[in-house]
């Protein structure tokens, strides 16, 4: 059987140049990349001094790995995590959250965005079984999956629906394994540009670019696009873990948001591709 082709990838973020006013952009920038009208509607993370305390204490990030996070140059770099810990050797999990009050009732959603990221120099996948607590640390929903694949120096996320639980920043990792990798890595590189669409809402809108001939024929399982205030704080978010859904739908992230009330500065996209 002929082995997947899983491409490892250098983010090329397009439009990262132009600013909101409120973050140092030049008077005069006509960009239409950034929102930049209409007072503050995304409300600031729930997360506390707190959050994810128990994560961290349990399983500390090691001073050779935290060297190597704080050399990386991705769009890991560009997030205010709001917690970070080491369940297994060489894999950090780093979480954020936000919340969504653009939904039919008006009410607070709580999401959290929970990223891993690969220091090792080996390509990997991760076997998943874990919980994950609420503020008052009880179980409020699973991360059980077999499917995420990451490359060398890479980071994926996923962004979890917890709609009126607030999350602790914990989870109990029933199982947190390395699994080999039997596909074959070759280079290419992710555009991503923040669009707004006809219908007045914003989407992240990507396209990778390779020598291999089959290049449009990417696909992924796991995908995550997010909105960035100055700070590097979460004010929205959307994408896909889904090890069933490997169609061509990575290429647009819909955040079903018409304003982000001037506060977004800049965006990541963490994606890991393959034929």
């Amino acid at each position: 059987m002929k082995k997947a082709k899983l491409l490892g990838f250098t983010l090329a973020l397009l439009g990262t140049a132009s600013m909101l006013a409120a973050c140092g952009s030049k008077k005069g920038d006509m960009s239409p990349q950034f929102d930049q009208s209409g007072e503050t509607t995304i409300t600031k993370s729930a997360a506390t001094k707190e959050f994810g305390k128990k994560s961290e204490e349990e399983y500390p990030i090691s001073d050779d790995v935290q060297k190597k996070l704080d050399a990386l140059t991705t769009d890991y770099s560009k997030v205010n995590w709001e917690a970070e810990y080491m369940p297994t050797d060489g894999i950090v999990v780093s979480e954020g959250t936000f919340i969504d009050t653009h939904n039919t009732i008006k009410a607070e959603r709580y999401h959290l965005v929970v990223a891993f990221t690969n220091t090792t120099d080996q390509n990997i996948r991760l076997s998943l079984d874990g919980n994950v607590e609420d503020v008052e640390g009880a179980y409020v929903q699973d991360i059980f999956t077999d499917e995420i694949e990451i490359w060398a120096g890479n980071t994926v996320a996923i962004s979890l629906k917890l709609l009126e639980k607030i999350p602790s920043g914990n989870i109990k990792w029933n199982k947190f394994e390395i699994q080999p990798l039997d596909k074959e890595y070759i280079p290419y590189e992710v555009s991503t540009e923040l669009q707004k669409g006809d219908t007045g809402s914003y989407a992240l809108r990507s396209d990778a670019s390779s020598d291999n001939e089959n290049n449009h024929l990417f696909r992924t399982t796991t995908y995550c696009g997010l909105i960035l205030d100055k700070d590097g704080k979460i004010l929205c978010g959307e994408g896909l873990s889904d090890p069933e859904d490997t169609s061509a739908s990575w290429h647009t992230v819909s955040l079903h948001e018409s304003t982000f009330g001037g506060e977004n500065a800049d965006f990541v996209f963490f994606v890991n591709l393959f034929l």
